[in-house]
């Protein structure tokens, strides 16, 4: 075993740039280098808000009461699959609306609830949680 201090002496002159400056290369050449600037993307991808899993796009609000003895049931306004126009879907208080993974929320949205943590029966959904 090492002291510390000889440790990181090492450490540093391994993985320190031996010269000064930066270069530019390409992507496929960075493999094992140290990045000199934060990268930044030319755009947002997707450029809307959008759910990261299968849920129930709804307000906060209306699952405040929301518990396993006293579920809080939300009509079901429809589904929204990925790549679906929402221009002029908004969401109502007292309804939620199906969201599938990628898919743009309607306006209005302030949380997804996972399809793992509801009931659904027809077009009644019912909550038996309070969002995080």
């Amino acid at each position: 075993m090492i002291a510390y201090d000889d440790a990181l002496k090492i450490i540093r002159e391994t993985i320190l740039p031996k010269e000064p400056g930066t270069e530019k290369i390409f992507l496929t050449d960075a493999v094992g280098r140290i990045c000199a600037e934060n990268p930044v993307a030319g755009l947002d991808i997707q450029p809307f808000d959008n759910s990261a899993m299968d849920g129930f796009a709804v307000h906060l609000s209306d699952l405040a009461t929301a518990s396993t003895a006293s579920p809080v049931k939300l009509k079901k306004n429809g589904i929204i699959a990925a790549g679906q126009d929402t221009d002029g879907i908004t969401l109502e208080n007292g309804t939620c609306w199906h969201v599938m993974t990628g898919a743009p929320l309607p306006a209005g949205t302030e949380a997804i609830i996972p399809v793992e943590n509801v009931t659904i029966e027809n077009d009644i959904v019912a909550f038996t949680e309070k969002p995080a």
